[in-house]
């Protein structure tokens, strides 16, 4: 089952844009993503930042594209007190063609922390996607991505705060979209949502303009098929817009 939760015709601007090759990558829950096949055939690398403990986006990528380039960040992780199976898992996957760096990824360079601008040097690849999720550090990351959107192909970003942050968060998807099309929305269904019945941490697609030059836009965001909720054995929910 699926609710259907009605959103503002102020937040209409998010109505994501129509393309035709929508994905799913990641497991089952929480985890996975739904994103556009166009920009993980166009990239070279790909960016992951917020392991935590589940690599499954990484993984599919690396099946799907096994010469490119993936580089994980996540600094508040301790491979090394996983359980057994996981630190395995972790081990197995994390050499070669993907690494992951023990640090995270702010505005600047400092211990513990590389700033995108690093990121993306020690990347070195001309398009990269980029997949985050990192607890409320996006914010902080907004000027950096946008400095680098010609070598984005696209991303998935996890926004959290919306209702507390509900201004900047407009701002900074209005600021995307100048070089980005949104192409999808869902929310985070373990989190809740606010008055106007927004989620107050969302997931949100993005393909880079440049790999689409449509400007269709769908009311209903909620994909069958590929949609799921956050957690498993509960509803998932289909925000929309009315017509």
């Amino acid at each position: 089952m699926t609710q259907r939760l009605p959103l503002s015709p102020d937040l209409r601007f998010l109505a994501p844009v129509v393309v035709p090759d929508l994905i799913r990558m990641g497991k089952d829950w929480d985890g996975g993503y739904i994103i556009s096949a166009r920009s993980v055939d166009a990239a070279t690398g790909m960016l992951s930042f917020g392991v935590n403990n589940d690599w499954s986006f990484d993984q599919e990528w690396r099946k799907q594209k096994p010469h490119d380039r993936i580089h994980a960040y996540d600094g508040t992780i301790s491979p090394g007190r996983f359980e057994p199976i996981l630190q395995a898992s972790y081990q197995h996957f994390f050499g070669g063609q993907a690494e992951h760096f023990p640090v995270n990824v702010g505005a600047t360079s400092c211990v513990g922390q590389s700033s995108f601008q690093d990121v993306m040097i020690r990347m070195n690849r001309d398009r990269v996607f980029l997949k985050m999720d990192i607890e409320g550090g996006e914010w902080q990351l907004t000027d950096a991505i946008l400095a680098h959107a010609g070598q984005i192909t696209g991303a998935v970003i996890e926004f959290h705060n919306t209702h507390s942050l509900r201004q900047l968060f407009c701002d900074t998807i209005r600021r995307y979209q100048e070089q980005f099309h949104v192409i999808h929305i869902h929310p985070n269904t373990s989190c809740g949502y606010w008055h106007d019945n927004f989620p107050t941490v969302v997931e949100i697609s993005l393909l880079n303009r440049d790999l689409w030059s449509g400007t269709d836009t769908r009311l209903e965001c909620h994909v069958p098929d590929l949609d799921q909720p956050n957690l498993p054995n509960t509803e998932d929910v289909a925000l929309y817009w009315k017509s």
